[in-house]
């Protein structure tokens, strides 16, 4: 009885050990690789009782895919989204649906993107659940469907994403999937907007600009214009090139603060 009561504390010990060891060498890799030293954080994520961890497979993957650390390989990328993706991890699943969806080294394999975000949005991941939407309102790796695009983009507002508000505005100003409101399209600029998304910023700026289911505003417009650019949307910057450049909305013609608005926009474009 003694006999096995002390293996048992044997066993129980030597399985404490080991997942001691393993949280270490994700714990320090992980605290390499927040501190920028991506390949040092590389040789602890590398570690075989680490190394099959769905989260450290899927920074692997983010390692090669941006060429962190590491010489940049698509396929390396895809290799260990994949792993992490097949053993359920969410966001893994949708960093391969990325990889799936852009031509860069790879096949482009629009259908398996799509089979991947599903299975991402469906663990309610916000970016998979806009990427649906995106997805099912243009048709592309699923059939176009307007009203379940519009359910995709409340199910990521719904969990945080508040970039769907944009997009489920716009749904209402064109009418894709629900009756035409421009009205309604504006609330859901205005709760964009207030929660800090660029894109329902500029959607708003135009709404009071031209008066487009709200009462035109031109102060407004300029207030959410300039909020939208300094969030780093490339449209509202633009748009305020344009305005200062012809003395829109009120303002006086100024071409240097209209050169100003639209280099902006220019170094913008460069980094994306």
């Amino acid at each position: 009885m003694m006999k096995t009561i002390l293996k048992a504390l044997f066993f129980a010990f030597i399985l404490i050990g080991s997942t001691l060891a393993f949280a270490d060498n994700v714990e320090e890799g992980n605290h390499l690789y927040n501190a920028g030293k991506y390949q040092e954080a590389l040789t602890f994520f590398m570690k075989p009782d680490a190394v099959n961890n769905p989260a450290t497979m899927n920074r692997i993957g983010y390692l090669y895919d941006e060429g962190l650390g590491v010489e940049k390989n698509r396929i390396e990328a895809l290799k260990w989204y994949k792993k992490a993706a097949e053993a359920g991890l969410p966001v893994a699943q949708f960093n391969l649906g990325l990889t799936y969806e852009q031509d860069q080294g790879i096949s482009k394999n629009i259908n398996a993107a799509a089979q991947w975000f599903l299975k991402a949005a469906n663990q309610h991941y916000p970016p998979a659940e806009m990427k649906m939407g995106y997805l099912t309102a243009k048709g592309l790796g699923v059939k176009k469907d307007y009203k379940k695009a519009m359910q995709w983009y409340r199910r990521a507002a719904e969990h945080g994403d508040n970039s769907a508000y944009a997009d489920i505005g716009i749904m209402y100003a064109q009418g894709y999937g629900v009756s035409k409101n421009t009205n309604r399209a504006v609330q859901y600029y205005i709760l964009g907007a207030e929660k800090g998304d660029g894109e329902s910023q500029a959607l708003l700026g135009s709404a009071y600009a031209y008066g487009k289911g709200i009462s035109k505003d031109t102060e407004k417009a300029l207030y959410w214009y300039k909020t939208a650019a300094r969030n780093g949307n490339v449209n509202a910057m633009k748009e305020l090139g344009s305005i200062y450049a012809k003395g829109r909305l009120g303002v006086k013609p100024d071409q240097q603060e209209a050169q100003r608005w639209n280099d902006m926009a220019k170094k913008a474009e460069q980094k994306n």
